[in-house]
């Protein structure tokens, strides 16, 4: 059993399989709540309960009773971008890749084969490389020597990262940090996987 006391009710509950149970008014500005949602509801739910009561709402639980499993985790609606080769990423290619969504990783950060490096803003997988370099040339310009400024990447927590992977992904972890990988991290064996599954088939990115 959860006892959530907040301004507003978590729009998320419902969706990890928590029916709320007992609304009764506080009458002091606030409304404390209980819902019973299962132990896997748990997972992420801290950081969005308190984005959804914006930093005000406080979270107590207790533990009920054992149930049957009822309904299915709720899937991710967008995709991710997988490193295509092994090296260190760089700036000017993390540049290119920002518009397409949201980085896991920073310039200059030893990525390899298969590990996710960030989300994509579409529902479908792409590989792409992070750790393109830029062509030296013999051209100058006024602009050419400009450092570039990245948004500051996306960290995932442990448990964030359990809650973001995907039936064909899994969690690293190491002692300087948490990464996201593929399965499968061959491309080639990946995309058949995926053909055979009748899923959307990973994008190469040059």
């Amino acid at each position: 059993m959860w006892r959530f006391l907040g301004r507003v009710v978590p729009v998320g509950c419902s969706r990890r399989g928590g029916p709320c149970a007992k609304t009764p008014s506080a009458g002091w500005g606030t409304a404390p709540l209980t819902l019973h949602v299962p132990t896997r509801g748990l997972i992420g739910l801290r950081s969005e309960f308190a984005t959804d009561t914006r930093g005000t709402g406080v979270m107590h639980r207790n533990f009920l009773d054992f149930r049957p499993v009822t309904g299915n985790r709720a899937e991710r609606t967008r995709g991710v971008m997988i490193a295509k080769e092994d090296g260190d990423t760089t700036a000017y290619s993390l540049e290119a890749l920002e518009p397409r969504g949201i980085l896991f990783s920073g310039a200059s950060e030893k990525v390899y084969v298969g590990q996710v490096v960030g989300e994509h803003s579409r529902p479908m997988d792409i590989v792409v490389n992070p750790c393109k370099k830029k062509h030296l040339t013999n051209m100058r310009s006024s602009t050419s020597d400009i450092a570039v400024k990245l948004v500051t990447p996306h960290r995932k927590t442990l448990e964030e990262a359990i809650e973001y992977v995907a039936e064909d992904e899994l969690v690293e972890v190491t002692p300087q940090s948490v990464r996201l990988r593929k399965k499968t991290r061959d491309h080639g064996v990946r995309r058949g996987e995926e053909n055979r599954a009748g899923r959307m088939t990973a994008v190469a990115e040059d």
